[in-house]
């Protein structure tokens, strides 16, 4: 993680400071090197030395000037060590926080991506009628189970349940047009499951799985032999309602008014009922979308 060195050197730095000044002060030294090994354990472990980090001005502030002879102090002044290991505290406590925000950030970010990206690969390789690419994305979300599990809240994990055993039916059999809307809804279950469940915020990226959710569906719908297309509308009226929450968050005005145009012209081509034009605006959207990830 992006703490994990540069902590350690910090705590190094005020441990090899210290190391010299008394061998008999043990409790100062022995909390320098309960510090400095959270550092090296990085990120994960900031919880830990956030906690450390509220106890040791109250362990150092325990000690009264009175209660200590220079003796056994040697030559380091009390009142500087103190000052300086509060200094310390302040400093891990601040990069601790720092670190328990960031790592969780990117482990939800991570986790999300685990659970939502077989199923995507699914739908591409079933419309590209790839039975190999599918079942090797099948294997993903099978090995990703326990992960789904605990990221869903119940209720999601029920419907998820559900339309995955019909996955499974549906690749056995080769049923291609199957497979896709199968992992397109799974796809759909998962981000909303996930986003429902979270405490973090991650809005802007549950809003770019949203709209890459539809433009899977857009091609789902329009390539089979019974176009529905109502169901091509819903989707594509979700696509509009995502880009309202997302748009204020795009600081590119010119890839922001692509994806506007984008989203009009989907839905006017449905309403038209313009099967050439609603499948490139969907793969269009897709396009768009990895865009906005990098942006």
């Amino acid at each position: 993680m992006r703490f994990k060195y540069s902590f350690g050197k910090l705590l190094q730095t005020q441990f090899d400071e210290y190391k010299s000044a008394s061998k008999q002060m043990k409790t100062i030294k022995m909390t320098n090197i309960v510090a400095m090994t959270f550092g090296l354990l990085g990120a994960p472990y900031a919880l830990l030395y956030a906690i450390a980090a509220l106890y040791l001005p109250a362990v150092l502030l325990m000690y009264r000037p009175d209660q200590f002879s220079q003796k056994r102090f040697g030559s380091l002044n009390k009142n500087h060590t103190e000052g300086r290991f509060m200094k310390l505290s302040i400093v891990v406590f601040l990069i601790s926080f720092s670190s328990i925000s960031y790592s969780a950030e990117m482990s939800a970010d991570s986790t999300l991506d685990t659970i939502v990206s077989p199923f995507e690969d699914m739908v591409e390789a079933a419309l590209e009628k790839n039975i190999e690419h599918v079942q090797a994305a099948f294997a993903k979300a099978q090995a990703a189970d326990l992960i789904i599990k605990t990221s869903l809240d119940s209720e999601n994990y029920k419907k998820f349940n559900k339309i995955f055993l019909e996955l499974e039916k549906s690749i056995k059999l080769k049923e291609f047009d199957k497979i896709s809307s199968n992992a397109v809804e799974i796809f759909y279950i998962n981000s909303i499951g996930f986003s429902r469940k979270q405490e973090l915020s991650l809005s802007f990226q549950i809003e770019l799985e949203q709209l890459d959710y539809v433009g899977f569906k857009l091609l789902t719908l329009i390539n089979k032999k019974n176009i529905n297309w109502l169901e091509l509308a819903k989707a594509a009226s979700h696509g509009r309602e995502t880009w309202k929450k997302t748009i204020d968050k795009i600081k590119n005005k010119e890839l922001s008014d692509a994806v506007s145009n984008n989203i009009e012209s989907m839905n006017i081509a449905i309403s038209e009922r313009n099967k050439k034009i609603t499948r490139l605006m969907a793969k269009q959207i897709l396009a768009l979308v990895d865009l906005l990830e990098k942006n």
